[in-house]
């Protein structure tokens, strides 16, 4: 099944596993059939928090939460330490950097 028969709106999203969806590295540990989109959303959502904020990764969160299950995971995520981590998540959701749980200012 392609990426595309999968996608209607974040909200609209039916419960599948994230087998080849996502990069198999971000979920080296598990068994991607046994974790799904919507009953694992905090821990599919974290782990590319915890991996990568890069755009291509950012991209399929997109199409499968909405902007609003994003942010709120972002801000109470606690693996998201870098700098550059902030900057990207704070641009692409309209967070303020400061309401990030590690996010120091010096």
């Amino acid at each position: 099944m392609s990426l595309e028969q999968h996608l209607v709106y974040p909200d609209q999203v039916k419960d599948h596993p994230i087998d080849g969806i996502f990069d198999s590295a971000y979920f080296w540990d598990v068994d991607p059939k046994k974790v799904f989109i919507r009953k694992d959303a905090r821990f599919v959502i974290d782990r590319i928090f915890r991996w990568s904020v890069f755009p291509g990764a950012l991209d399929i969160l997109d199409k499968y939460y909405s902007k609003k299950e994003i942010r709120e995971e972002a801000m109470r995520c606690d693996s998201i330490y870098s700098n550059e981590s902030f900057e990207i998540l704070s641009k692409r959701y309209n967070i303020s950097k400061e309401e990030f749980l590690h996010f120091r200012s010096f």
